[in-house]
């Protein structure tokens, strides 16, 4: 069955969930609805960081959401009854999936760090707006306002990616263990390679985010040097683990016909 939409196929599946900021929201059988707006104005009105996390990860569960009515629409029209599938399930759920030893240390890595850096920003507040904040901008080489969006987004950005990272690599931990493929190809095309380059995409934005953080607030070296330490560790597992991840293709980010998307 062709596409009738103009949507790119999956491409909500190895995306990072972020939709205000996606160049294929418009695009995207998740992503491109009337209530994205509604939430862009939302977070526009905000008062707080807090709030504006808040409404973020309101928009982020209603996607998922939005997926499960999807996934039961397509079992319906295929003439499946959803219900009964449901109950199947239920009574004969899938065996727990028994992780390897490396495989146990990433998630240990992945949670550690997460809860990490939570209980840390938790703790502290107000540790990214700091009184002298405006000074230290007026002495950067790049302009003042620039300065302060590059601190505004790299808070942003490792707020995001903090749970995301361990949700996507146990993702691929389960498929890598539930299918075999018939050629290299199609495991080239794994779930579990996708959902790898995913969580280390993540990583190294994550790291990014740290590094200018860093940067604005040298006197934060120990407990930054000690995030950037776990992410590295985090990526070289990972890149262990799954080797071919980074050839995986993601559709509509790593194809080339969509690169005039802005």
């Amino acid at each position: 069955m062709k596409n009738k939409t103009k949507n790119i196929p999956f491409v909500h599946n190895y995306c990072d969930r972020w939709c205000e900021r996606c160049r294929f929201v418009d695009r995207c059988a998740v992503g491109s609805s009337e209530k994205l707006l509604e939430t862009e104005l939302k977070m526009e009105l905000a008062l707080t960081e807090e709030k504006k996390q808040e409404i973020m990860w309101q928009h982020v569960a209603n996607n998922f959401a939005e997926t499960a009515q999807l996934l039961e629409k397509m079992i319906k029209e295929a003439g499946l009854d959803y219900e009964e599938i449901c109950r199947e399930v239920k009574e004969n759920p899938p065996p727990e999936t028994v992780l390897t030893d490396r495989q146990e240390a990433i998630k240990e890595l992945t949670m550690d760090y997460a809860k990490d850096m939570m209980d840390w920003m938790e703790k502290n507040p107000k540790i990214f707006e700091s009184e002298d904040l405006t000074s230290r901008a007026m002495v950067q080489k790049d302009e003042p306002e620039q300065f302060l969006n590059a601190i505004k987004d790299a808070i942003h950005t490792v707020n995001w990616f903090c749970f995301f990272i361990s949700v996507k690599a146990q993702r691929a931990f389960s498929g890598k263990q539930e299918y075999i493929y018939d050629t290299k190809e199609e495991l080239l095309q794994s779930d579990h390679n996708g959902s790898a380059k995913v969580a280390l995409i993540a990583v190294g934005r994550s790291i990014k985010a740290w590094e200018v953080l860093l940067n604005a607030f040298p006197e934060l070296d120990f407990v930054i040097i000690g995030y950037l330490a776990q992410l590295q560790k985090i990526s070289r597992n990972l890149l262990l683990e799954f080797p071919d991840a980074g050839k995986f293709i993601r559709p509509g980010f790593d194809e080339e016909k969509y690169d005039h998307i802005k």
